[in-house]
């Protein structure tokens, strides 16, 4: 969906509509932060990265965290401060507008108040046992065997790569700098 949004030529002119919905809340989620994340930043390339990184790696950059603290956060956090005296279950909407193009949510106002959790640190959860946690399940000796069905197809180097991956939670090509990931993704 996004590729197709993304091709449209620069000489359409009409409006385009498009309704993303899930049943899984930190999938809609997600994808509301990472719309987000392309309407506010105005470079590409930046806004690109850090939704990649937000979507796939374990660690973030800082650079990250600011957009998603000092960008995203206040939008969510709107909501949630004009809706205090409203029912849990009602349903709230809000559009915002950048440029041309804009971005309608609605969700229930318990689930905007869980929307802006996503964005803020979880407490306690240092680097190393953000590595614990995720090694627990992606490197387990008791799922070897699928990892090893995973990789099986490929080709050699990309075997490297996609372990690599699985050992440390960033989705970086190989031999690129990693000590810029120093906050664990929220």
């Amino acid at each position: 969906m996004v590729k197709t949004i993304a091709d449209i030529p620069e000489s359409y002119k009409h409006p385009v509509h498009v309704v993303i919905n899930d049943l899984e809340f930190d999938v809609v989620a997600r994808n509301i932060i990472m719309l987000l994340i392309a309407l506010v930043v105005e470079d590409p390339k930046e806004a690109a990265e850090c939704i990649v990184h937000l979507w796939y790696s374990a660690l973030l950059r800082e650079s990250d965290m600011t957009i998603l603290r000092r960008r995203i956060r206040p939008l969510i956090a709107d909501v949630c401060n004009k809706s205090t005296n409203k029912p849990s279950a009602s349903l709230l909407g809000k559009t915002w507008t950048f440029g041309k193009r804009s971005l309608r949510v609605v969700l229930s106002k318990s689930a905007w108040n869980r929307l802006v959790c996503f964005l803020d640190p979880v407490s306690g959860l240092t680097v190393e046992k953000a590595h614990q946690i995720r090694t627990r399940v992606t490197m387990s000796e008791h799922r070897k065997d699928r990892l090893e069905r995973s990789i099986f197809a490929s080709k050699p180097f990309h075997r490297v790569a996609l372990v690599k991956f699985r050992e440390e939670g960033l989705l970086l090509p190989f031999g690129a700098p990693r000590s810029d990931f120093t906050v664990p993704n929220p």
